[in-house]
């Protein structure tokens, strides 16, 4: 089945959105750190868990690895690569998306507080992955058969009720992997956690933000300085979206060449 794509007007302008990793190589501390290595390692094999839990602080690119398994069971092009992409409509569509434009990837925000039945919608929305407990996935728009996604970040907020109804999913999730994401493990249901793996991520350090800063700037057509960039890393201590955020200030003065001095006036130094 064909899936829509997404026009040039609809991308996003945020770099941080725009520049989202879409393949693991391209995570700024993917050299470094051992469990994104691992979770590559489960998809190229497809022997993953059934249940992953990321761990780790802010910036430490638990939704964008979610995301990363959403484009592997979204890629157009599974049939020649054994990991995403990136670059397919179907890989795009899980970064870029919104709601059913995902394909094989379903994400639920149980940090999401707009109404005192948030919690009562979210249920719902497990409870529609699941498939009134069948654990099928119906709602696949490539003919990519690989397992298909639920996303829940930040677990931690959903109540001991929800977290235990959580439990035994996995046991009746044929075709799918739920993948849940939190800033503090120790708010996570233990017997959630042992049911699959778990993954403690990291987050890039300042001098691992220099050579992916100089490389995004470019392709903005700017020439960021190498020095002007280890001045945002360290000022965003190598969190992406706080480096890219500086980064993005920076190109308002329009100046073709970025130096430290742009960097000084945005951190008002």
């Amino acid at each position: 089945m064909d899936i829509p794509s997404l026009s040039t007007a609809n991308l996003p302008t945020d770099l941080h959105v725009k520049y989202r990793p879409g393949r693991f190589e391209e995570l700024w501390n993917y050299p470094r750190d051992p469990n994104l290595q691992r979770i590559e390692r489960g998809l190229r094999s497809d022997r993953l868990a059934s249940v992953v839990v990321l761990t780790g602080p802010f910036g430490s690119a638990k939704t964008t690895i979610a995301m990363l398994l959403g484009q592997w069971s979204s890629c157009a092009n599974w049939k020649t690569h054994p990991l995403p992409c990136g670059e397919c409509a179907g890989c795009k569509l899980v970064r870029f998306g919104t709601g059913q434009l995902r394909s094989g990837f379903f994400e639920i925000d149980a940090g999401w507080e707009g109404n005192d039945g948030a919690e009562e919608e979210i249920v719902r929305g497990i409870n529609s992955f699941f498939h009134a407990g069948k654990g099928d996935i119906t709602d696949a728009r490539t003919d990519n058969p690989r397992r298909k996604v639920l996303f829940i970040d930040e677990i931690q907020r959903l109540s001991g009720r929800v977290q235990d109804m959580l439990l035994k999913k996995p046991e009746r999730l044929r075709g799918g992997i739920l993948a849940m994401a939190s800033n503090d493990e120790t708010k996570i249901d233990g017997g959630l956690k042992s049911r699959g793996m778990n993954f403690r991520l990291s987050s890039p350090l300042p001098e691992e933000a220099v050579e992916p800063l100089i490389r995004i700037a470019k392709s903005e057509g700017f020439r960021l300085l190498p020095d002007a960039a280890r001045n945002i890393g360290d000022a965003g201590e190598g969190n992406p979206r706080d480096c890219l955020e500086l980064l993005q200030e920076t190109m308002a003065y329009e100046k073709p060449v970025i130096t430290i001095v742009e960097v000084k006036a945005v951190l008002g130094q």
